[in-house]
């Protein structure tokens, strides 16, 4: 699978410089242009920088030259020069060590980011500790060139999120201390010391969700599953019956995860993994919060069987009997946020998990806590608008009116970018 990338620079025009007048960063002329000589170099690069700058892997570097087409520049100088960028989903991470067991990485190209990580990163070469801060950045460079050289040039950071399948859901085992898939607490009658069950509550991981700029925010549904299981074995008269459940309270919050290295990883940190590491850091942020009361339905009795139509058996007299019921959440995500999707890489790894917190007045006095993987991906259907959220920092969506310029040296030559249309232009499919 390839990602493809189609944007223009709508505007290239390079003015004389005897007859212009310059305004701030921008010049005007007569436009001067010579067909036969001026060609557009583009390169599309991809970094990853840790630790304060210090450790910088390349990601990409891609490059295309292209020739003036036929037709002359319009009423105001504009010459169009259409292009395009083919970019692999995965790149290869060289082998290291030199050992017979080193052995090349490859992982998935990751997307735009940028973390400012307040951990102190130790340096393995050095005494002098590092920050723990990342950015992955993807730059176009835009060169006019005659004789081979290039004569005046521009640039711009571009957001590029891969789009991506949904993957298959997480060994939480391989997590330990990260995931809490079920929770259960011991419920009690008024004395104290007598049990009335246990009640537990439990989940799988959701689906993912999936970003794309034709909705209006995004959702994944949660879903619950409560068990009550009677604590006698042997039970009297006054059966142990399942408390009342009408109501209760839910907290949702969104959390992220971003696992920072100096030496590259060949599996997906844990957070134990951290621990144990002198050259890895995690930062951590609580991205979005949710809270809402909802509603149980009744209690189902659970444990019985039926055969060919026959009707419902009872377990035995022995038998601890158990009640269960279902509930389903709707975690949304907000309009107009998109943060960097669920990736990891050698240096750079972020996951999200969703906090939940299930208060259950009068049936227990505590809540009862998980939390679940989730994965967020992009979809390919649709370009996905900028987030000013973190992971976005010093990435700034350019409008569309907007003009990147720089002066060529040491002629005050100006070369001028402009987005063909309304599109935001720093984003790739």
């Amino acid at each position: 699978m390839k990602i493809r990338c189609d944007t223009q620079l709508h505007r290239l025009s390079e003015m004389a410089t005897h007859t212009g007048q310059s305004h701030g960063n921008e010049t005007e002329g007569s436009p001067n242009f010579t067909p036969k000589e001026n060609k557009l170099k583009l390169l599309l690069t991809g970094t990853t920088t840790v630790a304060d700058s210090r450790i910088k892997k390349k990601l990409i570097h891609m490059q295309i030259s292209l020739q003036r087409r036929n037709g002359q520049p319009d009423d105001q100088g504009t010459v169009r020069f259409p292009f395009h960028f083919t970019i692999p989903s995965h790149i290869l991470i060289p082998k290291s060590g030199g050992g017979a067991s080193s052995t090349d990485m490859v992982h998935p190209l990751p997307p735009s980011l940028c973390v400012n990580g307040g951990s102190i990163l130790p340096s393995p070469t050095e005494q002098n500790s590092l920050r723990g801060g990342c950015r992955i950045a993807y730059t176009l460079h835009a060169y006019i060139m005659r004789d081979g050289r290039p004569t005046a040039g521009t640039f711009r950071h571009v957001m590029l999120f891969p789009t991506q399948e949904p993957q298959p859901p997480l060994c939480t085992a391989d997590f330990p201390g990260d995931y809490t898939l079920s929770r259960s607490a011991v419920l009690r009658t008024g004395m104290v010391f007598r049990r009335l069950g246990r009640l537990s509550v439990e989940t799988v991981e959701p689906a993912p969700l999936e970003m794309s700029r034709k909705s209006s925010g995004t959702s994944t549904a949660i879903h619950l599953t409560l068990k009550f299981r009677e604590s006698r074995k042997v039970r009297s008269k006054c059966e142990s019956m399942p408390p009342t459940l009408d109501f209760g309270v839910i907290s949702l919050k969104l959390k992220q995860m971003t696992f920072i290295s100096v030496a590259p990883q060949r599996r997906l940190p844990a957070t134990h993994d951290v621990l144990m590491s002198s050259v890895m850091v995690k930062d951590t942020k609580i991205i979005n919060e949710q809270s809402r009361k909802m509603r149980f339905s009744p209690w189902v009795r659970s444990g019985w069987r039926e055969k060919h139509g026959e009707r419902p058996v009872p377990p035995k007299n022995q038998e601890k009997r158990t009640w269960e019921m279902t509930t389903t959440l709707i975690f949304t995500y907000p309009d107009g946020k998109c943060p960097a999707p669920t990736f990891n890489s050698a240096l750079v790894s972020r996951r999200y998990s969703v906090r939940i917190s299930l208060h259950l007045e009068g049936v227990y006095h505590g809540p009862l806590e998980l939390e679940i993987p989730l994965q967020i991906i992009y979809k390919a259907d649709g370009q996905s608008r900028l987030s000013n959220g973190d992971g976005l920092t010093n990435f700034g969506a350019a409008p569309s009116h907007e003009t990147l310029t720089l002066q060529r040296v040491p002629r005050t030559t100006t070369v001028a970018v402009i987005a063909e249309n309304e599109r935001t232009p720093d984003y790739f499919r």
